[in-house]
Parts: structure tokens; sequence; C-alpha cells
């Protein structure tokens, strides 16, 4: 019922800073009370505001996952199963998002069950979801090796194994809290050695976390992202898009006034101080 409410709220408050938009453009005849109206209403639009700030965010990724998607993949449809899933983890749908691009552009697989791997160490460990699929990806990465014990607190790490006269073997340990999980001797080897962990020592890390108080209103942020994509693709964003364009050239329109109104304010400010 909580979330409903919001929703319902954000898209009343939405429909009211649009119509003062609309009004401030098309009610007033004087030019220079049009775009002091303009300007106006875009100040007290905060739902707009918000509105804009997860609109440009979820564009934002939508271009990210273009680029690295196969020609063709609808990327929208895409980053609605990445909604899910981070629904289901009780992750941030962002941090998923994220991490999913990470994972490609590093040559990993970005699948479910990776994905679902990585944000169990995240959950366990306190660190972000991009930030451990960044560090899995250089694991092949000498210079970077200890990324991923950075990452986790410790949690997982990898160390070199030597022989008895203390040469490299070429093989490196996967520990998990201290013990040794796997000798791997490749990158790939390691990948799958982490990814095992995540979904068996620590399997149902973030599911069990979407059922905390924090859990719960992560989900909640979440829906609201949803529901603002929903409505931004029922046509509000064409409509925001038409309005931020008519108040652009209002003020265009207008700069001799604005200019002057400055000017006048400056002088009545530094009046105010004598």
């Amino acid at each position: 019922m909580a979330s409903y409410d919001v929703i319902v709220k954000l898209v009343d408050q939405t429909k009211g800073s649009m119509k003062n938009i609309e009004s401030g453009l098309k009610g007033i005849q004087s030019a220079a009370s049009r775009a002091q109206a303009v300007l106006a209403a875009m100040v007290s639009g905060q739902v707009v505001k918000q509105l804009y700030e997860t609109g440009t965010a979820i564009e934002a990724i939508e271009r990210r996952l273009k680029f690295i998607t196969p020609a063709g993949t609808d990327v929208k449809s895409l980053f609605k199963d990445l909604s899910g899933l981070a629904s289901t983890l009780g992750a941030d749908v962002y941090d998923i998002s994220n991490a999913f691009v990470t994972l490609r552009n590093n040559g990993l697989a970005p699948t479910t069950d990776r994905l679902t791997a990585i944000a169990n160490i995240a959950k366990v460990s306190g660190a972000s979801i991009n930030d451990v699929a960044d560090a899995l990806g250089n694991v092949g990465d000498a210079e970077k090796l200890k990324a991923l014990e950075r990452a986790t607190g410790d949690l997982i790490k990898i160390d070199e194994v030597l022989n008895a006269y203390g040469a490299s073997t070429g093989k490196f340990a996967i520990k998990y809290a201290g013990q040794t999980v796997q000798i791997v001797s490749s990158s790939k080897e390691a990948v799958d050695a982490i990814t095992k962990i995540g979904n068996t020592q620590l399997g149902g890390a973030a599911q069990q976390s979407a059922k905390t108080l924090s859990g719960s209103f992560g989900e909640l942020k979440n829906k609201i992202i949803e529901a603002t994509n929903a409505l931004l693709e029922g046509g509000l964003r064409d409509a925001l898009i038409d309005l931020a364009d008519k108040a652009t050239k209002a003020i265009d329109a207008n700069k001799d006034f604005i200019k002057s109104f400055g000017a006048d304010l400056g002088r009545e400010i530094g009046r105010a101080h004598v």
C-alpha cells in the first residue's frame, strides 16, 4: 500500500507541475511575465526534477547496454530483466546494471548465475556489486591480483602457490574465510571458483538481505524507479521534452528582460545593504 500511495502521489504532483509550466507558457500574455512564470514553475517543480534525474539515469544505462550487447538487443527489455533480478536479490537496480556492463567489458558473460554470486559476495563483504564485478574481471591481471581481496575485505583471497624452493608454480590458491577452497592455474578457473563460492558458501545471502529493513526500502526505491520508467515510456518523456523545449524558447525570447531583471535585482540588493 505504501509504494502504491507513493506512485499515486508522484503522478498527481507531476500533473500539477506540468500544468503549472504549461499555463506559464500559454496563459500569460506578457512576454516578461511569461518568462517569470516559466522560471518559477521550473524551480518549484521538484517532481519534474526527480523525473528528469531518474529518466536520464535510466537513459545513460540503456546507452551503455546498447554499446556492449549484440546489435538488435532490446535494451529496454534487458533493463527490465535486470530490474527484476535486482528485486529478487534485494539489490540496487543501477548497481546490478553497472555490474552487467562491467562484466561484459571485462570479457566475462554477465549471466544470472554470475551476477547472483557477485551480489552474494558484495552483500556479505559490504562492497558494491559493481566493485566486486570489476575485481572479478581483473583476477587474471597480476598487477590487480589483490583487487578482489580489497573489494571483499579479505573475505576472499588469492594467494600464489610456491614450491619448496619459494619459486612460483604458476598456480593460485582461492581462499574463503582463510580456508583454501580450490587451487587454480588460470584466470578462468579462478573466476569459476569465486563464482562457485558466491553461490555455495554465500548462497542466498543477497536474497536474505532483501527481507531486512534496508532491503525493503531498497526494493521500494527500485519499484519507484520502475514506476517512473513506465510513466516516461507511456508518453511522459515526450511531454517533458516538449515542455523543456518550450521553456528554453521562452527564456531565449526574453534574454533582454532577464538581463535587466538581474541588474534591477542587483541594485535592490545593494540598496538593502547600504
